[in-house]
Formats: C-alpha cells, sequence, structure tokens
C-alpha cells in the first residue's frame, strides 16, 4: 500500500523521536506480536498535536480517510496516532460511520492496545454523543472476532462505572 504524503511526514517525524531503548522495552513487552519504532506515548501525541492543524486543512472526509488508513499502518504507533486523529475527528465523524467501520476495525485490530485505544478514544466518545450506538456495540459483543467482542466491552466501561448500560 503506497503511503500518502501526510503518511509518510507523521512517519518521518516519529521515527526522528524513535528510542532503541523504548522499541527494545515495548517489544519484549507485547512478545514481538507488534513492531515498535520506539516513540513514546506521550511523544506520538505530541507529533499528533503537530500535525494536527495539517490533517484538519484536507477537509473532514480527507482528514479521515487518512486517519482511517494509518490503522493499516505497520508500527503501533503510527495506528496509535491514526486512533489519536479519529478522536480529534470525533464532531466530524458523519452519522452511521460505525457501521462502515466494522470491517475496517476486524481487517486491522490484532492486538489488545489498538483495540482498547479505539474503545477510549473513538468508541466512548461515540457512545457518549449519539446513545444509539449502544445497540451496535452491543452486537458487536456477541461477534466471533473476539477483538470486536472485547472493543464492546472496554468501551462501556466507564458508563457501567456508573450505572449506565449495564444490560
Amino acid at each position: 500500500m503506497k503511503r500518502s504524503a501526510f503518511a509518510r511526514t507523521l512517519r518521518a517525524r516519529l521515527v526522528a523521536r524513535a528510542s532503541p531503548t523504548v522499541r527494545a522495552g515495548a517489544e519484549r513487552y507485547f512478545k514481538h506480536q507488534v513492531r515498535f519504532l520506539g516513540v513514546t506515548t506521550p511523544g506520538m501525541r505530541e507529533v499528533t498535536r503537530e500535525l494536527w492543524p495539517a490533517l484538519r486543512g484536507l477537509g473532514p472526509d480527507r482528514a479521515r480517510t487518512e486517519a482511517l488508513a494509518l490503522l493499516h499502518a505497520g508500527t503501533m504507533e503510527e495506528r496509535q496516532a491514526g486512533v489519536e486523529f479519529l478522536w480529534r475527528l470525533r464532531r466530524d465523524l458523519p452519522g452511521g460511520w460505525l457501521q462502515n467501520f466494522a470491517p475496517l476495525f476486524d481487517a486491522t485490530v490484532s492486538d489488545w492496545a489498538l483495540c482498547d485505544a479505539i474503545a477510549s478514544r473513538v468508541l466512548r466518545p461515540a457512545l457518549q454523543a449519539d446513545p444509539g450506538t449502544a445497540v451496535l456495540l452491543r452486537s458487536w459483543s456477541r461477534c466471533r472476532n473476539p477483538w470486536r467482542q472485547r472493543v464492546a466491552a472496554v468501551a462501556f466501561v466507564n458508563e457501567a462505572r456508573h450505572g449506565e448500560h449495564t444490560t
């Protein structure tokens, strides 16, 4: 898959912040199941803050496409940046976008870190903005894909603590 100019810029900024020590620790923790550049989460978030104006300037549709494409990237930091950009775009996501998100989720999520990031940074705000999202997420809890089951559960954690969405 060919990277866009935006994705190449993001990767270059992340590589500039990469640390072999951070990379080795992350790969040891994940037992080499996930590839890393070696950028800390605060460092990755700083890069997304720096690049946010450029992404926003592409317009909502193109920005959303760029953010979703990052979920296919080869390293955790790039994928996590895609999640951060989706969080920043949460008010611009069109109605019904979550229905179309399921195949992309199934194709890109294969580890708990990305799954939980999507749950907390993307799905939880969607649930808060549109309570109708709960119906769809409940259906995901019965899906064959274990990552969709997990994301459905994690998205409801904060609300369940406060007595909401407990059935």
